[in-house]
C-alpha cells in the first residue's frame, strides 16, 4: 500500500550539440563579425540537419546567444540565421503575423460554429476568445501602431505603460 512516486525532474542542462552550436554562434557572430550563417554550417557544425531533426538545438543556442550578448538574430527561411540591427522591422513583422493569425483564427472559428448547437458555457468561451482576438486585431492594424507611435513620441522615447496603451483606444 506505501507505494512510492516518483517524480521525475527537468534536467536544465544543455547538450553537448547544443553548446557546439552556442560556440560556432559566438564565434561566427561575436568575434568575428559576421551577419549571415547559413543553415548548412549550422547543420556542419553538429553533423545533424538543424532545419529539421536538430531545430529545437539551433533555437536554443539562438535564444542563449541572443540573450548573452544583446543581439537580434532572425531567421531567413530556408538559407540560415541573419544578425540584424533592424529592431522596429522585427517588432512590425511580429505585429503583422499576429494580426494575420488572429483574423484568420476568427474567420475559421466563426464559420465553424455556423449551424452548431454550443451550450451556453462554451458559447461564452468561444465568444469570449473571439472578443479577445478582435482587440488583437484593432491592436495590430497600421493605424493603431501610428496611434501608440505618435504617444511615445509626444512623451518623449520611453514605453508606455499598458494602462496608459488601453486608454488611447477609449472612445
Amino acid at each position: 500500500m506505501n507505494e512510492v512516486i516518483e517524480i521525475k525532474k527537468s534536467i536544465n542542462e544543455i547538450s553537448t550539440d547544443t553548446k557546439i552550436l552556442i560556440n560556432y554562434l559566438e564565434k561566427e557572430f561575436v568575434k568575428e563579425g559576421r551577419d549571415f550563417i547559413p543553415y548548412s554550417e549550422l547543420s556542419a557544425a553538429i553533423n545533424r540537419d538543424v532545419q529539421q531533426g536538430a531545430r529545437h538545438l539551433m533555437d536554443t543556442a539562438k535564444k542563449r546567444v541572443q540573450a548573452e550578448h544583446n543581439l537580434l538574430l532572425r531567421p531567413v527561411f530556408g538559407e540560415g540565421i541573419k544578425k540584424t540591427t533592424d529592431l522596429s522591422g522585427a517588432c512590425d513583422h511580429t505585429i503583422k503575423c499576429i494580426g494575420r493569425k488572429a483574423r484568420r483564427t476568427v474567420k475559421e472559428v466563426s464559420n465553424a460554429t455556423i449551424g452548431k448547437e454550443l451550450c451556453n458555457d462554451e458559447l461564452i468561451h468561444v465568444n469570449s476568445r473571439l472578443s479577445h482576438l478582435g482587440a488583437i486585431m484593432v491592436f495590430t492594424k497600421p493605424k493603431a501602431v501610428k496611434r501608440i507611435e505618435s504617444e511615445v513620441r509626444k512623451r518623449g522615447t520611453s514605453q508606455i505603460p499598458t494602462a496608459d496603451t488601453l486608454k488611447l483606444f477609449e472612445k
